[in-house]
């Protein structure tokens, strides 16, 4: 348990049904978010408080928390797994605006469903694939990169060969 030198940072979101979507069940994206930056999250009602050691690891949590009510807010899907990448990201660029990564039309119609990224990562990439000639995909097994890869050839502006 990290210690505690009495910083501390309180959000309140207006919507409680929101927050709650937010914070996960029982909390659980607070926990997470708690081991990965070590600070403590805790929540009462649409009240979000945030505790620990370094007023910059506040702040950057923070204004993740705000940005990720925010695209919530306005009815776009937030997926657990997008927080961690979502705090590495603001991380290395702080005041980043999120919106051109969960706004962004990131759909692609295929003859037979409808394909969306799931995650911030395949955001990027599939915004990748868009607006390069030649994209490496690079990392684990299972992660989409194929999947994803094939299906941007049926995408408007895309080769198309298979479609």
């Amino acid at each position: 348990m990290a210690k505690n030198n009495g910083l501390e940072r309180k959000l309140e979101f207006d919507d409680a049904s929101m927050a709650r979507d937010l914070f996960g069940p029982h909390n659980a994206n607070l926990a997470f978010v708690g081991e990965k930056t070590g600070i403590r999250a805790d929540s009462r009602g649409s009240v979000l408080t945030l505790r620990g050691d370094s007023q910059e690891v506040l702040d950057q949590v923070a204004e993740a928390m705000i940005k990720l009510y925010g695209m919530l807010k306005r009815g776009v899907p937030v997926y657990p797994r997008d927080i961690e990448p979502v705090l590495s990201h603001l991380g290395k660029t702080p005041g980043a605006k999120l919106g051109k990564f969960f706004e962004e039309q990131s759909f692609v119609a295929s003859p037979k469903k409808t394909i969306s990224p799931r995650t911030f990562t395949q955001r990027e990439y599939m915004g990748a694939i868009r607006s390069g000639d030649m994209v490496f995909g690079i990392g684990p097994a299972g992660t989409g990169k194929t999947y994803l890869a094939v299906a941007m050839t049926c995408w408007p502006g895309g080769s198309n060969a298979w479609c």
